[in-house]
């Protein structure tokens, strides 16, 4: 497997601190203190913070405060397994046993939970799954990790060539990832066995009208050249969350 580039250029958020807080869990209590902001948890991290944008986190500092904490994915690890899943934003884990791995091994299919609410209010639909891996796949900031999807999907480490052409075209992306009634289905190359740990971890879902409502990527297939690579700042994501997880950042 090729060896994770971190990102080089690390950029320092407002705060040292990412404050998180929690959509009702218990509040703390100390020895007969008072608690300042029970319904708040402060993690304090050694590193920096490089983005909040699921699709730019890369290195581990980044990825913690966001996964899963205010971003779900489609499935989860089973507590400290790395190979057996449980559901998350999808209702069911694929396998062959349910039919929802073909017998090829060339397509999974992930039936969607209906009623999830993200942060901003709206209701998570398969056309913001979509939505939220293509945009995963399409910006592909070099040296981040899109590649994880990319090279199953497509069969490409990135969207860009060795003198940063394009080479991939959004109806491939379209063909790979689509949502078919209430489910999301993905199309792979060749089999790949660790598929399920990838989508475990890298399939973070975001609403699509938040996103272009903020000036991201809308999701068509004219615009999506525009947002590739781009500049780790230049995103509203960069600093602002609305996922489906447990948490609100203080930065949504």
């Amino acid at each position: 497997m090729r060896i994770v580039t971190w990102i080089e250029r690390a950029v320092v958020l407002a705060v040292t601190a990412v404050v998180i807080t929690s959509l009702g869990a218990p509040p703390a209590r100390g020895a007969g203190d008072a608690v300042k902001n029970p319904d708040t948890f402060v993690e304090l991290q050694f590193g920096d913070v490089t983005s909040l944008d699921p699709a730019l986190a890369y290195d581990i500092y980044s990825t913690e405060p966001i996964w899963p904490n205010v971003y779900e994915t489609l499935i989860m690890y089973s507590g400290s397994s790395l190979d057996k899943f449980q559901p998350m934003l999808a209702t069911e884990v694929p396998s062959l046993a349910n039919h929802l791995i073909s017998a090829d091994g060339l397509t999974y299919t992930f039936p969607i939970r209906t009623g999830v609410h993200f942060h901003d209010g709206s209701v998570m639909t398969p056309d913001d799954v979509v939505y939220s891996v293509r945009r995963f796949l399409l910006q592909d900031q070099a040296g981040g990790p899109a590649w994880l999807l990319l090279s199953p999907l497509l069969g490409v480490d990135s969207t860009r060539d060795d003198s940063g052409k394009i080479q991939v075209a959004f109806a491939d992306v379209a063909r790979a990832v689509s949502a078919q009634g209430g489910s999301v289905v993905f199309h792979l190359k060749k089999p790949f066995a660790p598929f399920l740990t990838i989508i475990a971890a890298w399939t973070e879902i975001m609403p699509r009208a938040w996103g272009a409502a903020h000036g991201d990527w809308d999701g068509g297939p004219g615009t999506w050249q525009r947002y590739n690579n781009p500049k780790t700042e230049d995103r509203y994501a960069f600093d602002h969350t609305t996922g489906a997880g447990p948490r609100r950042s203080s930065a949504s």
